[in-house]
């Protein structure tokens, strides 16, 4: 799992690994605040780095109103905003 813990009382977590034979065995973070850097073992493939692309969360972070609008697709109706 990787997880947000930009602030430490309320972890959010971001993704869960699908993958059953993934093992991460290191995890990085670029000096830009752009990119996550994990390497991994998976059972089918061996030694393995995915390069993750973050900026879209920070972008997220700094303006939440604004995406959750576009991701929505036009707004939230008074319920969604109520959950």
């Amino acid at each position: 799992m990787v997880w947000d813990v930009a602030d430490v009382a309320k972890p959010v977590r971001l993704v869960t690994l699908p993958n059953d034979n993934f093992q991460a065995l290191s995890v990085a973070f670029s000096p830009d605040q752009r990119t996550l850097a994990i390497g991994s073992y998976l059972a089918d493939v061996g030694a393995n780095v995915s390069l993750w692309d973050y900026t879209e969360l920070n972008k997220l972070r700094a303006d939440p109103a604004r995406y959750a609008c576009a991701i929505t697709g036009g707004g939230l109706t008074t319920e969604e905003w109520a959950r």
